[in-house]
């Protein structure tokens, strides 16, 4: 009935704090405010602060985990007829064996890539994450590909300010798989798109694709 519900708290000129529950209805674009009782204030404070030490932890843990993008190759090492391109909100999956080896997108700004190599299969696994994606799909995915976390290899690449919480919300569900994580060049400040290319026949990857290579 009451799809969207926020609490709210604000400070009044005489120094005062008003909380206030604000049900939006989008049917009829109208918002009913009603006033927080003692145990709904409480419950909002308590929630506010644990948001703010999550906040808080996972900048720190940004700021470990964030670096700039490593030994990767450049796109002319591969002919363009072995390479499949992997759209906005698409994941691929590939295999050394397969007449198409090679994975590859681009144009991602607020958008995370994550490319994974699993050496003893010689299977690659690509994905180009929005904001619509649901992170429940991919982590549902990632456990139907059957990969070996200690064999396989990921990198992620791409993301900004703005998808912050997608990026780390991603990073986590790899990390707690056991993954091991290669590159995390993730929540980038250059405004530049990223781009990104996985080969399945060795693992080689790339960076600095542009649509005439896929």
């Amino acid at each position: 009935k009451y799809p969207n519900l926020q609490w709210e708290k604000t400070t009044l000129d005489n120094g005062k704090i008003r909380y206030e529950r604000k049900v939006y209805l989008e049917d009829k674009h109208e918002t009913f405010t009603y006033k927080m009782d003692k145990k709904e204030i409480d419950e909002f404070n308590n929630a506010h602060e644990k948001q703010l030490m999550i906040d808080s932890d996972r900048e720190k843990k940004l700021k470990t985990i964030r670096k700039p993008l490593q030994n990767t190759r450049k796109t002319n090492d591969f002919k363009k007829e072995l390479t499949r391109g992997v759209l906005q909100g698409e994941f691929g999956v590939t295999d050394g064996n397969d007449a198409i080896p090679i994975l590859g997108t681009f144009g991602a700004g607020p958008c995370l890539i994550v490319a994974i190599y699993e050496s003893e299969k010689k299977s690659a696994f690509l994905t180009h994450i929005d904001a619509s994606t649901c992170l429940d799909s991919f982590d549902r995915e990632l456990s139907k590909l059957n990969y070996n976390p200690i064999t396989s290899q990921v990198h992620l690449y791409g993301g900004d300010s703005s998808s912050h919480d997608m990026c780390m919300d991603v990073y986590e569900i790899i990390e707690n798989k056991g993954f091991v994580i290669v590159n995390s060049d993730i929540v980038r400040e250059e405004t530049d798109s990223a781009s990104f290319a996985i080969d399945a026949r060795n693992g080689n990857v790339y960076s600095n694709v542009n649509p005439n290579d896929l």
